[in-house]
């Protein structure tokens, strides 16, 4: 049997709260799915369906990246249109490109790679989803996080998460699997 899996940060309370008013102060923007609190969260590798017999293996190649990798900050960029380069269909909550953030997401890669074989990701952007647009519908306009006042703080990446994806139908659930703490975290 297979899940659907990927490896996310955690989002911090703070920046959970910041998101959840976001969404509080579009509330009659009906062009969205918006996502939850506990679904909040920043993807960095998509490993797809998995084989329930590698999650072991796809662990330990986790823990040990973990062991070696230092925590490190994001630098907030602001709200976009998601995903790049294609016709939008998300709004996400942006952060700057960082080269903690690149070499983690190649070093996870790579090594996630010799377990599942070659994965078919794309270039890893740093971001949380916010929303989804409904099929029918897309704003004209698109809201600003400014109205919460957090666009020129940072947050601090401490640990990595094996989560799975669930569809039910009221739409995605995910569960962590198993977190893993960066050293000196």
């Amino acid at each position: 049997m297979s899940k659907l899996l990927f490896v996310a940060f955690p989002i911090s309370e703070k920046w959970s709260d910041v998101y959840m008013k976001y969404q509080e102060s579009h509330t009659g923007d009906d062009f969205s799915k918006w996502t939850t609190k506990e679904n909040l969260h920043m993807t960095l590798v998509f490993l797809g369906a998995v084989e329930e017999d590698l999650i072991p293996e796809i662990t330990d190649a986790l823990s040990e990246i973990a062991s070696i990798q230092r925590p490190f900050s994001l630098e907030f960029k602001g709200v976009e249109y998601g995903p790049e380069g294609k016709s939008p269909s998300m709004i996400w909550a942006r952060w700057k490109d960082d080269i903690n953030y690149g070499v983690l997401a190649g070093r996870a890669i790579e090594e996630l790679s010799y377990i599942l074989g070659k994965l078919e990701t794309l270039k890893p952007i740093p971001h949380v989803t916010l929303a989804r647009f409904n099929k029918e519908a897309k704003p004209k306009v698109l809201p600003e996080l400014r109205s919460v006042g957090h666009e020129r703080e940072s947050m601090e990446i401490t640990q990595m998460c094996l989560m799975e994806s669930k569809m039910t139908q009221t739409g995605s659930t995910y569960n962590t699997l198993t977190t893993f703490r960066f050293c000196d975290a």
